[in-house]
């Protein structure tokens, strides 16, 4: 079955400096809160994940792993994330590749602005869906992950 492209971006803005973002973002338990339909996510090796989803696109469902390399400053750049991600589902519900990249910028009131951008390609029968389909869905997963980190991230203080 053909891939289909979607690309997007959003940005956020979160509590915390930007190096405290940054830690959170790379920290395992922080993305299996984060990830929208997150089974389990575990770290695999130096800035590398593996986590299991439960995902649906309309009435298809499945579990999907995903293989995540997250790179962070180094070559990825000062405040910047670096993202690579793949998956396949059993079968041929869905298999999918996305390149991302998230700049984190100090507001200077506690806040960090998390401004992100991605492509990749969906196939299977999940890009039988269409690309009005996807980019909906796409949006939505990010829009759900960034609101998982915002909500994350938030630091309660004692009453």
């Amino acid at each position: 079955m053909g891939a289909r492209p979607v690309r997007g971006g959003t940005v956020v803005v979160v509590p915390g400096e930007p190096e405290a973002v940054l830690a959170a973002l790379l920290d395992p338990a922080t993305l299996r809160r984060a990830v929208p339909a997150a089974e389990t996510v575990e770290r695999t090796g130096e800035g590398r994940y593996r986590a299991v989803l439960a995902i649906g696109v309309g009435p298809l469902r499945a579990r999907q792993a995903v293989e995540l390399v997250i790179g962070a400053g180094g070559e990825a750049g000062p405040g910047r994330l670096a993202l690579i991600a793949s998956g396949r589902s059993g079968g041929s519900f869905a298999w999918g590749e996305a390149r991302g990249d998230a700049v984190l910028e100090p507001l200077g009131d506690g806040r960090t602005r998390i401004t992100w951008r991605y492509e990749g390609v969906v196939g299977g029968a999940a890009a039988l869906l269409g690309d009005a389909a996807l980019g909906l869905a796409a949006r939505g997963f990010a829009a759900r992950f960034f609101g998982n980190v915002q909500r994350t991230l938030v630091v309660r203080v004692p009453d």
